[in-house]
């Protein structure tokens, strides 16, 4: 039977997120420990270039992880899909988030609302254009974890406040937002899971297509600032 168990009660901290709509390594015998939360990106770019990047202690499930993204105009009008992860995973130590990195594919940005094959493949080919992800000359987005701290509440409520770097289409932004997650340990696999859900403002990462904000004749053609993304997201022991 499986136990489950929050990651608070385990003293055991998360991470892991984002991108949108409206359009983001194996150790060696020489590589060092992993540094603790805030030191853990620093201690990578410190790395020798011809040394190898450190191995996730917990990798990304690819079929068990999902990324959600919804976006809305001013008025009426709104769309909602997925898009696919990469690669990625945590680094964990005693126990312990030290960091994570996640890479999100941008080509495979889908929607999920529009039932006509021709409409459908028209908004996401718009999506993946240069008025919005522009995936040919930035086709991954990547996540980098920098902290995951406990919150004191227990399953539904957001277990840990997650603090990340997310770049999409070459720009990069802080984000914080909260997350649920926990632990599950069946016949001695150890796995991690976190749930979340955020807007962001799409505008700070140059996404302004549409945006009444930096263009002030579109009426209620103008599409919303604020992005929603959510994630489903699995890591397990390697």
């Amino acid at each position: 039977m499986k136990a489950r168990q929050t990651l608070l009660s385990l003293s055991l901290p998360f991470l892991a997120a984002a991108l949108l709509l409206s359009g983001c390594g194996n150790k060696t015998a020489d590589t060092p420990e992993p540094t603790p939360a805030a030191d853990a990106e620093q201690a990578m770019e410190a790395a020798p270039e011809d040394q190898a990047p450190l191995t996730f202690t917990h990798a990304i499930v690819l079929n068990e992880s999902s990324l959600t993204w919804a976006g809305e105009k001013i008025v009426g009008g709104a769309h909602n899909g997925t898009v696919e992860f990469l690669s990625g995973g945590l680094y964990l130590e005693d126990g312990n988030i030290v960091g994570g990195e996640f890479e999100v594919d941008m080509n495979t940005i889908t929607d999920l609302d529009l039932t006509k094959e021709g409409s459908k493949l028209s908004l996401e080919n718009h999506l993946k254009g240069t008025d919005f992800f522009d995936v040919e000359n930035f086709p991954t987005a990547k996540v980098v974890i920098t902290s995951a701290e406990p919150t004191g509440e227990a399953p539904p409520a957001a277990t840990h406040n997650i603090v990340a770097d997310l770049t999409i289409k070459g720009v990069t932004n802080e984000i914080t937002f909260p997350a649920n997650i926990t632990f599950d340990d069946e016949q001695g696999v150890i796995e991690y899971s976190a749930e979340a859900d955020m807007v962001l403002d799409r505008t700070k990462w140059n996404l302004t297509y549409g945006s009444g904000s930096f263009f002030k004749e579109l009426g209620d053609g103008a599409i919303r600032d604020e992005m929603k993304l959510g994630f489903d997201l699995l890591v397990r022991q390697g």
